[in-house]
């Protein structure tokens, strides 16, 4: 993995840190291999996000993890997040509106979205951050046909995270809540990127070669999606 810095009073690009974030998992396992793709290859590194704070760097990778890295101290090793059973394509980071509570979220080839929230601990007299699972999301019994989640994007003004999937489908979960929003088929190919304005327009962009916009109404108004 590349960490770049942009000094912007003289314009150039200094390379700041090469490091081997997600090593190569071996095994000799078929159901592991099997999970994995190129895994027994290499464990690539399909996202990256920085914390709210910017102090923190969230790093996923086929090999299952989700890693926190402290860019306070050369980017060292904080916590190793476990719990998907196939590879992490997607996280984000926000801060929640009216109270500011800290939340993360991870998707993933399993069909689950987890929540994670961050909490303080003191270890050795110094106090720490540790991410602990809030809440997991299963888009089985909601979404048709065969499907993994994609993409994945907070929208912080509306306390909702919205997620895309393989086969089109767009998943909207209320953050305030923990539960699904909304639900609908709304490309025929997958969702390759998704947005969020803070005016509660949700954009999508997907393999079919189309564009979709959806308003989401604020999660404290009475009027639902579904």
């Amino acid at each position: 993995m590349l960490v770049f810095a942009l000094h912007v009073n003289d314009s150039r690009v200094q390379l700041l840190h090469r490091f081997l974030a997600h090593p190569p998992v071996h095994s000799d396992d078929a159901q592991y291999k099997a999970q994995f793709g190129s895994i027994h290859k290499a464990a690539d590194v399909w996202t990256c996000v920085y914390s709210p704070c910017a102090r923190y760097l969230a790093t996923a990778s086929e090999d299952q993890c989700t890693k926190i890295w402290d860019t306070h101290h050369e980017y060292k090793l904080v916590q190793t997040l476990t719990g998907h059973s196939t590879a992490v394509t997607c996280i984000d980071w926000t801060l929640l509106r009216d109270g500011g509570e800290e939340l993360f979220a991870t998707c993933a080839d399993d069909r689950t979205v987890m929540i994670w929230k961050p909490q303080k601990k003191t270890i050795n007299k110094s106090e720490e951050l540790e991410w602990t699972l809030l809440h997991t999301f299963d888009a089985t019994s909601n979404v048709l046909g065969w499907f993994t989640f994609t993409y994945l994007r907070f929208q912080r003004d509306a306390n909702i995270l919205a997620c895309g999937t393989e086969n089109g489908y767009v998943c909207i979960f209320d953050m305030n809540k923990m539960q699904p929003l909304y639900t609908k088929c709304v490309h025929r190919g997958s969702i390759e990127g998704l947005e969020c304005n803070k005016n509660g327009l949700l954009v999508t962009v997907a393999s079919d070669c189309s564009i979709v916009v959806i308003q989401i109404p604020s999660t404290n108004n009475k009027q639902s999606l579904l």
